[in-house]
C-alpha cells in the first residue's frame, strides 16, 4: 500500500517553521536597524540646521548690537533725524529697564487704592481752596500739603498754599507741610511784602537735617497770592500754573512767549507756568552735579534720584568743601512771579500738583481739564480734583492686573485755588 502523502506534507511544514521564524525575526531586526539609521541621519541634519540657525541669529544680533554701539558712540550725530532716533532709543531702553526694575521690586499694590480724600477752606472771601489726593498704585501715600487762606502777619488778600511729594519715606513731606508756612511768614518784612523763599527753604532744609530719621526727601511747590502778584517757589518736579481769562483781547495784547492759550465753552484762557521741573539732564543742573563730583545717568543724579533739587535727601549733600547751593542736590528754589491786575485779563485760579498729575498732563492740558469740569460739567472744586485724579490714574492691564502704563502709577495730589 502506498504511503499517505498528507503525512509527508505535514512533516515538511513542521520542518520549515523554525526557518520561517528566523527569517521573519531577521527582517524585523533589519527594518529596525534601518529605522535607527534614518532617525540618526534626520536628527543629525536637524541638529546641523539648528546650529546653523543659531549661528545666523547670533551673527544678526552681533551686527545689530555693533550698529547700536557705533551709533551711541558718535559724539556729534551728523543728521537731526539720527540724533532724535538715538534719544528715542535711549528713552525706550530706559523706560523698559525702569518698568522691569519696578516690577521686580513690586512697588505697586495688587490693585490701586482709589479712596479719594479732600480738604477745603472757603473762609476767606478772596480764595476758595480745595485739595484732593489719591494713593493710587503705590504701597504708601507720601504726598502732603497745606492750605493757609489767612496768612500769619498778612492782610486779608494774602494766602499761602503748598504741595509736597515725598520719596524714600514720608517724614520730609510731612514736616514741610507743618513747618514751612511759619518759616515763609517769618521770612518777610511785613504784610503784603514778598517772602524771601530762598531763606525759608534753606531754613526748612536745616530743620529736616536735624529731625528727619527715614532718609527721605521731597519736592516743594509753594504759592503766595497777594493783591499785587502770584509768586511761586519750587524745588523738584511738582508744579503750579495760573489760569487767567482773556476778557479784552485788544487791551491784553498778544500772549507772552511760553504762555499757552486754551478755549473752553467759547471763552479763552491763558496758562502761566509758575514752576519748572528741576531735572538732572538740564544743562545747568548737570554742570553743578558734575562739579560736585557726581554724574548723570539715565537722567538721574548718580543714576538714582530723578530730580536735581529737593528738600531733604541728605545723602546727596555731603560735600563739606562746597556750599549748600553747590551740592549734587540743592534746596534752593526757583521763584517765578506773575503780576496781578494786568489789562484785559482776569485771574481765575491757581492749580498746584505733584508729578503724579503732571506726568500724565501737560500744564495746558490740566487747565483745560479743570475748565471743562468747571464750565461744561458744572462740577465744584472737590469734584474737579477727584475727576483729575481719576483721569490720571493708570488703569490695570487686563492680563496681569498690574498698571497698564508707567504714567499714572504715582501718588496724586492736586489743589485748586479760585481767586475771587
Amino acid at each position: 500500500m502506498p504511503p499517505k502523502k498528507h503525512n509527508n506534507k505535514n512533516n515538511n511544514n513542521q520542518s520549515n517553521k523554525p526557518h520561517d521564524k528566523k527569517h521573519k525575526k531577521q527582517a524585523e531586526e533589519d527594518e529596525f536597524e534601518k529605522l535607527l539609521s534614518d532617525l540618526t541621519k534626520v536628527t543629525k541634519q536637524v541638529g546641523q540646521e539648528k546650529e546653523k540657525q543659531q549661528q545666523h541669529d547670533e551673527q544678526i544680533r552681533a551686527e545689530i548690537q555693533k550698529k547700536h554701539e557705533d551709533l551711541l558712540k558718535k559724539k556729534e550725530p551728523t543728521h537731526r533725524l539720527e540724533e532724535e532716533l538715538v534719544k528715542h532709543q535711549r528713552k525706550m531702553e530706559f523706560q523698559d529697564l525702569l518698568r522691569k526694575l519696578m516690577m521686580a521690586q513690586r512697588p505697586f499694590l495688587d490693585a490701586p487704592k482709589e479712596d479719594f480724600s479732600h480738604e477745603s477752606d472757603n473762609s476767606n472771601p478772596h480764595f476758595k481752596a480745595t485739595v484732593g489726593a489719591m494713593q493710587g498704585w503705590r504701597n504708601s501715600m507720601e504726598d502732603n500739603h497745606f492750605i493757609h487762606v489767612h496768612l500769619a502777619a498778612g492782610d486779608a488778600t494774602e494766602g499761602l498754599f503748598g504741595v509736597f511729594d515725598g520719596h524714600s519715606g514720608k517724614q520730609s513731606a510731612d514736616l514741610c507741610s507743618k513747618q514751612l508756612p511759619a518759616l515763609c511768614a517769618a521770612k518777610r518784612s511785613g504784610a503784603g511784602a514778598a517772602i524771601d523763599f530762598e531763606a525759608a527753604y534753606l531754613a526748612m532744609d536745616a530743620a529736616l537735617q536735624r529731625d528727619v530719621k527715614d532718609g527721605s526727601g521731597c519736592t516743594a511747590v509753594v504759592v503766595h497770592v497777594s493783591a499785587g502778584a502770584v509768586r511761586c517757589a519750587s524745588v523738584g518736579d511738582s508744579r503750579a500754573v495760573l489760569c487767567q481769562e482773556l476778557v479784552d483781547a485788544a487791551a491784553a495784547g498778544a500772549a507772552a512767549p511760553g504762555v499757552d492759550e486754551v478755549t473752553v465753552a467759547g471763552r479763552t484762557f491763558r496758562v502761566h507756568a509758575l514752576a519748572h521741573d528741576h531735572k538732572p539732564e538740564v544743562e545747568a543742573e548737570r554742570a553743578r552735579i558734575v562739579a560736585a563730583g557726581g554724574f548723570v545717568e539715565d537722567n538721574r543724579v548718580n543714576g538714582q534720584l530723578a530730580m536735581s533739587r529737593a528738600l531733604g535727601d541728605f545723602s546727596y549733600k555731603t560735600n563739606q568743601e562746597r556750599g549748600v547751593d553747590a551740592q549734587l542736590v540743592i534746596p534752593v528754589p526757583t521763584v517765578l512771579e506773575v503780576p496781578r491786575g494786568a489789562a484785559g485779563v482776569a485771574d481765575r485760579f491757581v492749580v498746584l500738583a505733584c508729578d503724579g498729575i503732571f506726568d500724565v498732563l501737560r500744564n495746558e492740558e490740566l487747565v483745560r481739564l479743570v475748565l471743562e469740569k468747571k464750565l461744561e460739567a458744572q462740577l465744584d472744586n472737590v469734584q474737579c480734583c477727584e475727576a483729575v485724579c481719576r483721569h490720571c490714574l493708570a488703569p490695570p492691564d487686563g492680563a496681569s492686573g498690574q498698571p497698564s502704563r508707567a504714567e499714572g502709577t504715582d501718588n496724586m495730589t492736586v489743589m485748586i485755588v479760585d481767586l475771587e
